[in-house]
């Protein structure tokens, strides 16, 4: 007696699933199923280089007796990416919000410099906030590598900002300078390129 249409449906349903269990099996003794859930769950850098996409057109430019900052309102646990190769250092007095201790020590200033090379000019990228820094103070770290995440708190009650950019320059002979025209190569205020002489 031939099967019905019904079983021949049950019989494909069944074989479909042993084969899928099959695949997930091997997937999972590989390793690839936990990659495949980091690479969707895992925060990136977005198009701006130092904060996820969500975050890189927030930024509003504050002015500061010492340089233009570009300023943002960001939610705690937001990470900052780095945008360029360079040396990391975190430094400043220790906070001791209950919330993050057990996260461990907190700094309210970061910095990425590159060094100038070969007649170019180098790079200093400040970051003004409440931090819990991810890497080591000064160490070298690869562009895209998370640097630190923040605490959310409000450092700057003026402008109800959380975190503080700002961006110098060095010459090929070490000299600083600053220069948050190269900040403004990072990011885009209101959807138009960002001008900050």
């Amino acid at each position: 007696m031939p099967p019905s249409n019904k079983n021949k449906t049950f019989l494909i349903i069944i074989l479909c699933a042993i084969v899928l269990e099959i695949c997930l099996l091997f997937s999972w003794r590989a390793g690839l199923l936990s990659k495949w859930w980091q690479a969707i769950t895992q925060k990136r850098a977005g198009d701006c280089l130092i904060l996820e996409k969500k975050y890189c057109g927030q930024g509003k430019e504050v002015i500061n007796p010492n340089m233009k900052l570009l300023g943002f309102n960001l939610p705690a646990d937001t990470y900052v990416f780095a945008p360029f190769d360079g040396e990391f250092t975190a430094s400043g007095t220790a906070f001791s919000d209950p919330k993050f201790k057990t996260r461990g020590e907190l700094k309210h200033f970061l910095q990425l410099k590159k060094e100038p090379t070969a007649g170019k000019p180098g790079v200093i990228l400040y970051f003004f906030g409440e931090f819990e820094p991810l890497v080591e103070t000064r160490v070298q770290v690869k562009k895209g590598e998370k640097l630190a995440r923040l605490n959310g708190v409000v450092t700057d009650e003026v402008n109800n900002l959380t975190l503080r950019l700002g961006m110098g320059g060095l010459t090929p002979e070490g000299v600083g300078y600053r220069d948050n025209a190269i900040l403004g190569s990072f990011f885009s205020l209101n959807n138009k390129p960002a001008n900050l002489p």
